[in-house]
């Protein structure tokens, strides 16, 4: 292998890592999220007897506001779980004449571990970065739903905050015996 080749792969090996500390990013992400929204319906759920509201309209407001937490934190738990679900899909791993030598579902399913390293070592250059080039267009792919999964859940996660707010307004409006919207 000339230096070329070693530049050309080994700047390959760092684009698959960057795309890897993507995915932990999201990782992260989602369990911030998670933890949030089940933190929320959680409290919700234990506090829930506890608000006691006289004026009707707030009863109302303030049950049209639970219902909506409940569903926009249960939505978003939906996208966090999809975001973080693992994609063991490889469009490698689907040609049985040239399968993958990097992604561990191709490697597991394919080889044996002898024919895994007698294939390694017989590996060409033009082998080795045609490999990295589909792994690493199918790690962009899934870092890429991956972070439209998350942007779903985080969405979901804003209407939770903004619905907490309304429900916090209400609940205190009523405790201080302030009555809007008399007619």
């Amino acid at each position: 292998m000339n230096d070329e080749e070693k530049t050309r792969i080994s700047s390959l090996w760092e684009t698959l890592k960057r795309y890897d500390v993507y995915i932990g990013s999201v990782n992260f992400k989602s369990g911030l999220l998670a933890s949030f929204n089940i933190a929320v319906f959680g409290g919700i759920l234990l506090k829930i007897e506890t608000i006691n509201i006289s004026y009707a309209p707030y009863k109302w407001t303030a049950l049209t506001l639970l219902i909506i937490l409940f569903a926009s934190t249960s939505t978003a738990l939906y996208w966090v779980i999809k975001s973080i679900w693992p994609n063991l899909t490889s469009a490698s791993n689907s040609k049985p004449n040239e399968p993958s030598m990097i992604f561990f579902g191709s490697v597991a399913n394919n080889f044996s571990e002898e024919e895994f390293k007698t294939k390694m070592a017989n590996r060409t250059s033009t082998e080795i970065e045609r490999d990295l080039c589909t792994q690493i267009h199918e790690v962009a792919l899934i870092t890429q739903l991956k972070f439209k999964l998350i942007a779903k859940s985080s969405f979901f996660s804003k209407i939770t905050i903004v619905s907490l707010l309304g429900l916090s307004v209400t609940v205190a409006l009523n405790h201080f015996g302030i009555t809007l919207c008399q007619g």
